[in-house]
C-alpha cells in the first residue's frame, strides 16, 4: 500500500512494495507509475513494449527503418552534391585558366608581332639610307640602340 498524499499516491516505502506495486499493475496500460528508479523503469519499459499490439510494434519497426533510410540518403545526397560541386569548380577553374591564357598569349602574339614589323620597317629604311638613325628610331617607335643593332646585322 502507498499513502496518499493529497490526493496522489506517494512513493513506495521499499524496494520490495515497488516490485510487488510493479507486478500487480503490470497488465494496466498507462496507469502504471514510474517512481524514478532505473532498475524498475527499465522492467516497465520492458512490460510495456511486451503488452503493445503487434500493429503498433510493426509501425514503430517501420518508422525507424524509414528514419534509417532517410538518414542514408541524406549522407549520400551530401556526399554526392560534394563531388559534383569540386567536379564543377576544376571545370569552370579549367576554363578561365584556358580563357586567360588564350587571352595573354594573343596580347603576348601581337605585341611580337607588331614589334617583328616595326624591325622590317626600320632594316628598310636603314637599307634606303634616306633618314638618319635617330629619325628612323622616332617613326618606327623603337629604341636608338635597337636601331644601331640592326644596323649591325646589315
Amino acid at each position: 500500500n502507498f499513502v496518499k498524499e493529497r490526493g496522489e499516491l506517494s512513493g513506495p516505502e521499499s524496494r520490495e512494495d515497488l516490485w510487488l506495486y510493479l507486478l500487480t499493475h503490470a497488465g494496466e496500460r498507462g496507469n502504471v507509475r514510474d517512481f524514478g528508479d532505473p532498475l524498475a523503469s527499465g522492467a516497465l519499459e520492458r512490460i510495456r513494449v511486451g503488452s503493445a499490439q503487434d500493429e503498433l510494434l510493426k509501425e514503430q519497426a517501420k518508422e525507424m527503418v524509414t528514419q534509417d533510410e532517410i538518414d542514408v540518403r541524406i549522407a549520400d545526397g551530401v556526399l554526392r552534391g560534394r563531388r559534383l560541386g569540386r567536379e564543377e569548380g576544376r571545370a569552370e577553374g579549367h576554363a578561365a585558366g584556358l580563357a586567360e591564357g588564350v587571352g595573354l598569349g594573343r596580347a603576348e602574339g601581337h605585341a611580337e608581332g607588331s614589334l617583328s614589323a616595326k624591325r622590317e620597317i626600320a632594316t628598310a629604311m636603314l637599307r634606303e639610307k634616306l633618314l638618319t638613325e635617330a629619325e628612323i628610331a622616332r617613326y618606327s617607335g623603337l629604341s636608338l640602340a635597337e636601331i644601331e643593332s640592326l644596323k649591325r646585322t646589315l
